[in-house]
């Protein structure tokens, strides 16, 4: 275990210290051009970069919920779709993650939505999905979370992936779930 330990220091430290390392020589080409203030912005400009790939690969932004959702439905999300609530595992090493979205529908889009899936033929539907910490963390935020149907879809290629949709018995409520094994 101790050389586990030492193998994650070594990386964080690695990861601190090389990206400092080249924003410092950049800091100093543009100080030997005199030009320091042109310098510090661009510092600060890729720092910033950086502090928002990470922080968005950690917390994914609602526009990867709906690409989750167009990969479930193929079909774009209504304009009347709000992600009230989401969750994602982080990707491992072998890509392997979860992702779950609660997202809210205009009672319409809701209508018409479970209406085009009965009639997909790729979709097919399923009475009980296989959920993970993702797919309860979303659900148990609902009073009553009972999903009245639910579909999932196989891609041929991809059979380490599963797609599920869910209509909460609200009528206005659906949950999109991926798990990449």
């Amino acid at each position: 275990m101790d050389g586990f330990l030492f193998s994650i220091f070594l990386f964080a430290l690695m990861a601190i210290t090389i990206p400092a390392l080249v924003l410092y020589a950049i800091y100093r080409a543009f100080v030997a051009m005199n030009l320091k203030r042109v310098g510090v912005a661009i510092v600060i400009a890729i720092t910033s970069f950086l502090c928002y790939e990470v922080y968005t690969a950690i917390y994914p932004t609602d526009s990867f919920y709906f690409e989750e959702y167009k990969t479930i439905t193929l079909r774009e999300p209504p304009k009347s779709a709000v992600v009230i609530k989401k969750t994602a595992s982080y990707p491992d090493f072998k890509g392997e993650y979860a992702s779950a979205a609660l997202i809210r529908l205009s009672r319409t889009d809701y209508a018409n939505l479970l209406n085009d899936l009965s009639k997909d033929k790729r979709l097919q539907e399923v009475l009980q999905v296989s959920g993970s910490q993702e797919y309860n963390e979303v659900t148990s935020f609902l009073k009553n979370n009972d999903v009245s149907r639910g579909f999932t879809r196989e891609q041929k290629g991809e059979e380490d992936r599963y797609y599920y949709i869910g209509f909460m018995d609200d009528g206005c409520t659906i949950v999109s779930y991926i798990v990449v094994s």
